[in-house]
């Protein structure tokens, strides 16, 4: 499966990249984050594995989507003198998120909780947070 996100969000880079120089990068960055959100759902409620390996493909898209512009965006908001800082704080916080993130999904993976698969859940939970986030 990461493979496939990671493949399907390469290719969406160079449309991103594109699109934040159109665009209102905040506008594109929104969508990318609905994407994400919308696209880890569906994998949340996939039914057999090629559902899920589908939903993992558009998930990779929204994430591929969403990196360019946000880069962009700091770059942007940022001086050249603080700009290094910036992206150090943008790339740190992702690795602490993915580690946490990643962290969490194995404790919930093999769990059952209501009778739900843990690893449902733990998507559950990241869609939580986004929607957090989208709606902040």
């Amino acid at each position: 499966l990461a493979l496939i996100g990671s493949f399907f969000q390469s290719l969406a880079y160079p449309l991103a990249g594109a699109a934040g120089d159109a665009y209102y990068r905040g506008r594109i960055i929104l969508v990318a984050l609905v994407g994400i959100a919308f696209t880890t759902l569906m994998m949340a409620v996939s039914q057999n594995y090629n559902q899920l390996v589908l939903c993992k493909a558009l998930n990779g898209i929204s994430i591929g989507m969403l990196v360019p512009p946000l880069q962009s965006l700091v770059g942007d908001l940022n001086s050249p003198a603080r700009r290094g800082q910036a992206f150090g704080h943008l790339n740190f916080t992702g690795i602490v998120g993915a580690i946490v993130g990643s962290a969490l999904a194995t404790m919930l993976a093999a769990q059952m909780f209501w009778g739900i698969d843990g690893w449902r859940i733990a998507l559950l939970i990241w869609v939580a947070f986004l929607t957090i986030v989208i709606i902040g």
